[in-house]
C-alpha cells in the first residue's frame, strides 16, 4: 500500500496502543491508519481500507468516538 498523501497529518492526532508501540489515527473520511515504531522512530503501517485490511482494537475506536 501506498504512503498516504495525508499520512503525517493523520499521526499528528494519532493515539498510542497499551503498549506504547503503536499508533493509530483517523483521517478526514474516517479511515484509520496505523504506525508503528521504537527507539524514537515512527513508520506508516498501513491503512483500513487496504487489499489486506486493518484490524483496529475497539477501545481505539472508542476513543475516536468519544466514548
Amino acid at each position: 500500500t501506498n504512503l498516504p498523501k495525508d499520512a503525517e497529518e493523520v499521526y499528528r492526532r494519532a493515539v498510542p496502543t497499551k503498549d506504547g508501540k503503536t499508533w493509530y489515527g483517523r483521517n478526514s473520511n474516517g479511515e484509520f491508519y496505523r504506525y508503528q515504531g521504537s527507539n524514537g522512530r515512527v513508520h506508516w503501517n498501513g491503512r483500513e481500507n487496504s487489499g489486506r485490511g486493518l484490524k483496529v482494537p475497539r477501545y481505539i475506536r472508542d476513543r475516536f468516538n468519544g466514548s
